[in-house]
């Protein structure tokens, strides 16, 4: 590139609104916003490898000047976001809090985020809500790419064009179908790791390469294909969602949909390139390494402050991050990059390394941090640190099923029949698999079986294949072939659900003669630990009212209803938790909730000791819903 192209500003505007309206789950398009981040991959191989070509003319002079662009790019915006969530885990986290963000922040300096996130649950599991770093897993796999991409150009760079195009395309297609083969057997690698998101950097380069001798489309040609591919990238963003497998095949819509815009704007299709070079386009376009950077620390720090709920608050938390990253373009950025200019390769990469080193030392040092600055409340931090993890009592990786697990299936044990007492299925996702706990310690006398998958919901409604090809199997096929004496099911029930569960109730009935739905418990803004800690701390009675999510009463009433007409039993876990004010804290003086709105070991032997011992037989009464808030 040897020219400015505002449009480019615009079509970044777009890619960074599309991720700030996912994280912050608002409007349609803000399902799939993911693919913003595919979009800015695009961008970045499209401009990166046309600055690379001209830097590879002085060899590896070349390679280190490019080196120093991107350290002065990429670290001054980058480290003061550091330095601001590091300010802000002293002031709003206990000591205990401290190691799982120390282990975010160390990953991220050193370009590890990708992985620090395929080691965890991934991008999309609720437990990353509170990381105020899990966005920078992709600044991890750009600079990761370009540690290999100078050296691969620069070995090809006195080959005939074609021959680098033909290698280009070559390992595009190669990186695409690793993708799309991982995604079926092991989503989080896909997402997470170079090698298979490479494809999206590098079609980037391939059309910066394949540009060079493009003859100049007719000008209805160019605006088709330039409106075309703003398209794909709005109904890529509409149609996908967090349980899409992805990215693969997936991914393609937005990344060539981003191949088009950019390939048509190139002096041509003035519709969209106009539309995209607006003044308040092209500046949100400027900010948006900045507004990238700093949105979702805001977003998570905010919630301490006060609860974000309403569309209203969310726009105003938009307009706090827009603030935030302006005010980091115009001090932060723009300075180093122009002052930058006049530094040496040498110089800057080595002041480059010593800030990783120093913020290294930095991260290192918070727990001495919060020591000196902030009084420790025992009680608080031993509620938190006795927070226990669920996997063994979800019985995960067996019975309990990660989206990437479900082609494997569950374990022999969790669908084994005993032939010495009553077998009940427990059914659903992570809200059925936090019940079976409580219910093998309170009914000894009952076998319970398990099949239960992250984000799988038994509604006749799956947002993936695989969540559907599990479920039929286990409804079509498992219990009309092996009788059991109830099922019991439940999930993350929505608003919608009350009319999707009486079809599914009726098709569970042909295989057994009892089932028993349970309702939806009281959920949080912040992990529940953390919400009794800070109101430990502060001694207010209203913090544990003010951090609860939308009050879901209505919606278990809806369930109730729905489910007691189609023939079956409902427990409202609001009515065993709730009978006045909300019991969130079990015998032992554990919090009931161990997250946002799942049940602690504890919690469900405190939900399980409150049913009726005859549940599973004829006539057994249940709970009924009742209206009653959180104190």
């Amino acid at each position: 590139m040897n020219h400015y192209r505002p449009e480019i500003d615009g079509l970044r505007a777009l890619a960074v609104t599309l991720v700030v309206l996912f994280h912050l789950s608002l409007s349609s398009f803000g399902s799939g916003g993911y693919i913003g981040v595919d979009v800015f991959f695009v961008i970045s191989g499209y401009l990166i490898s046309g600055h690379l070509r001209k830097d590879l003319a002085n060899g590896l002079r070349g390679i280190a000047e490019f080196y120093r662009r991107r350290v002065i790019r990429i670290f001054p915006a980058l480290f003061a976001t550091y330095l601001a969530c590091c300010v802000a885990e002293l002031v709003f986290k206990f000591a205990v809090q401290l190691a799982g963000f120390q282990h975010a922040l160390l990953s991220s300096i050193f370009f590890g985020s990708n992985f620090y996130l395929w080691e965890t649950k991934g991008y999309f599991d609720f437990r990353e809500r509170a990381n105020p770093l899990i966005h920078t897993w992709s600044l991890s796999i750009e600079e990761q790419f370009y540690i290999v991409l100078p050296l691969l150009l620069y070995l090809f760079r006195n080959r005939p064009a074609r021959v680098q195009i033909a290698w280009l395309a070559g390992l595009t297609l190669a990186s695409l179908i690793a993708a799309q083969w991982f995604v079926s057997v092991d989503a989080r690698t896909s997402f997470c790791l170079v090698p298979l998101r490479a494809w999206e950097l590098l079609a980037g380069s391939l059309l910066s390469y394949a540009s060079i001798d493009r003859a100049r489309w007719p000008r209805w040609l160019t605006e088709l294909a330039a409106i075309g591919g703003v398209a794909m990238i709005l109904t890529s963003a509409a149609g996908l969602n967090a349980q899409s497998p992805f990215p693969g095949f997936a991914a393609l819509p937005a990344v060539v949909g981003s191949m088009l815009v950019l390939a048509a704007t190139d002096g041509n299709a003035p519709l969209v390139r106009s539309a995209l070079a607006l003044p308040p386009i092209r500046f949100v376009g400027k900010i948006s390494y900045s507004l990238y950077l700093w949105h979702w620390p805001v977003i998570v720090y905010a919630r301490y402050v006060t609860p974000i709920g309403t569309p209203g608050e969310k726009l105003g938390l938009i307009a706090v991050a827009v603030a935030a990253a302006t005010i980091s373009w115009w001090l932060v950025e723009q300075p180093f990059r122009t002052r930058g200019k006049s530094l040496s390769a040498p110089l800057v990469l080595t002041a480059g390394g010593v800030a990783m080193l120093a913020m290294a030392g930095f991260a290192l040092a918070l727990p001495v941090w919060h020591r000196a600055l902030r009084t420790s409340d025992p009680r608080a931090e031993a509620m938190i640190a006795a927070n226990t993890d669920p996997s063994r009592y979800f019985r995960s990786g067996r019975c309990f099923l990660e989206s990437e697990q479900l082609a494997r299936g569950f374990a022999p044990e969790c669908l084994h029949l005993d032939a010495a007492r009553p077998n009940v299925l427990v059914l659903g996702d992570s809200h059925a698999a936090m019940l079976w706990w409580g219910l093998s310690q309170r009914f000894e006398n009952v076998h319970f079986l398990q099949a239960t998958a992250s984000s799988c919901e038994p509604l006749n409604h799956y947002d993936t294949a695989s969540c559907a090809a599990l479920m039929n199997q286990l409804l079509d096929r498992y219990l009309p072939a092996h009788k059991v004496a109830a099922v019991v099911v439940s999930a993350y029930w929505q608003p919608r659900d009350a009319a999707r569960l009486p079809p599914v109730i009726a098709r569970l009935r042909r295989s057994t003669p009892r089932v028993v739905v349970f309702g939806p418990n009281p959920s949080f803004l912040l992990p529940f630990p953390e919400v009794a800690a800070q109101a430990l701390v502060s001694g207010r009675a209203d913090t544990i009212k003010r951090f609860e999510a939308d009050d879901a009463a209505d919606n278990d009433r809806a369930l109730a209803r729905a489910t007691m007409a189609a023939g079956a039993r409902y427990v409202s876990l609001r009515s065993i938790l709730c009978p006045r004010d909300c019991r969130m804290f079990a015998s032992d003086g554990l919090p009931i909730l161990y997250d946002y709105d799942h049940l602690s070991p504890s919690g469900s032997i405190l939900v399980a000791s409150a049913l009726p011992h005859d549940l599973f037989s004829a006539g057994a009464p249940v709970a009924t819903p009742r209206d009653r808030p959180v104190r």
